[in-house]
């Protein structure tokens, strides 16, 4: 019998073996590398503007992409930038010892403009602005040991006595993480403990998300807890242990309900809360590093800051890649 006599229906068994391993298709991914936005390898943080131009929290400055080429803007000290957020069309950065914001001029040339003159009877100790938080009508900026917040055309300076490692909002206030598990309510200039926080006790808290159910809070190496209704709960996800040693760093809540989860160790895992599964994005699968530092979306667009690169991919795509981790399937030449 010839080949071209085999029926249809005899093919479709040879590939169903290829659409069982559905964990395998994955989502289109596009890398920029180095070489292409013309900056360093690190990009520890992003933003996107309402007509989604995207500004990057880069190494070597601050990174702009409008879709169609990078630009990159330097400190007048040159130094890091750590943070970036788009608020009231400025485009706020924190990096060492200096935060301000970026503004196109009349030629649309992004101009800076610190603000940190308006800081009063205060030296900074080796500070760098790790997170951005625009909040009602102010932005804070937070490092590891001090709060400040930007308001009209003022700022002022929270003292505060631990390492802070996050702020977010939720329930419309502020609360913030840091010393060892422990979480504060940022009310007026003062930061007031939390009561519920024993579970996190001895735990370094990276990342904080509201979602549906309550506040998902990310530990750096015990996985996530939920704070709901005021209550402190272990979050009982099977999703939870894959992030233990993974090295969760970082989470972001898409706007199909799903749960992005950054780590340093396997990229990124976009989890399904309805049904519990989950598919992984790494370096086998089209990413160009595992050590994820930062992740924005941007309608169906997924970016990806991280060690080493900026990655895009492409959510809800008709198309899905198979990719052959194991080599189990050879290689095809030819059918008909």
């Amino acid at each position: 019998m010839s080949m071209q006599n085999i029926p249809k229906c005899i093919w479709l068994l040879f590939l169903i073996p290829i659409f069982g391993m559905g964990q395998n298709l994955k989502p289109p991914i596009q890398n920029y590398r180095i070489f292409e936005y013309k900056a360093d390898s690190k990009n520890w943080g992003l933003s996107v503007s309402d007509d989604g131009e995207l500004f990057v929290a880069n190494n070597q400055g601050l990174l702009h992409f409008n879709g169609e080429e990078w630009t990159l803007h330097k400190l007048p000290h040159e130094t890091t930038i750590r943070s970036v957020s788009f608020a009231d069309s400025k485009i706020f950065t924190g990096s060492y010892e200096e935060f301000g914001y970026w503004q196109k001029n009349d030629f649309g040339v992004l101009e800076y403009t610190s603000l940190t003159h308006l800081i009063e009877e205060h030296q900074f100790t080796n500070e760098e602005f790790w997170q951005i938080l625009p909040f009602e009508d102010s932005v804070i900026f937070r490092s590891f040991s001090t709060i400040y917040q930007y308001q009209a055309d003022k700022i002022e300076v929270i003292d505060v006595d631990i390492v802070v490692s996050k702020i977010a909002l939720f329930q419309n206030k502020i609360l913030v993480a840091g010393g060892e598990g422990e979480l504060f309510w940022l009310e007026g200039q003062k930061l007031v403990a939390s009561e519920n926080d024993d579970l996190l006790r001895g735990k370094t808290i990276i990342d904080m998300v509201q979602t549906e159910e309550g506040l998902l809070i990310g530990t750096k190496l015990d996985g996530c807890f939920l704070l709901k209704a005021n209550i402190l709960l272990p979050w009982e996800e099977e999703i939870n242990n894959e992030l233990k040693m993974q090295q969760l760093n970082k989470i972001l809540l898409l706007d199909s309900g799903k749960l992005a989860f950054g780590t340093i160790k396997n990229g990124i895992y976009l989890y399904n809360l309805d049904n519990g599964n989950w598919e992984n994005l790494n370096r086998k699968s089209g990413l160009q590093n595992n050590t994820v530092l930062s992740m924005l979306q941007f309608k169906n667009q997924l970016w990806a800051g991280l060690d080493n690169g900026i990655d895009r991919v492409q959510l809800n795509n008709p198309i899905a890649y198979f990719t052959d981790e194991s080599g189990v399937l050879g290689t095809v030449y030819d059918i008909t």
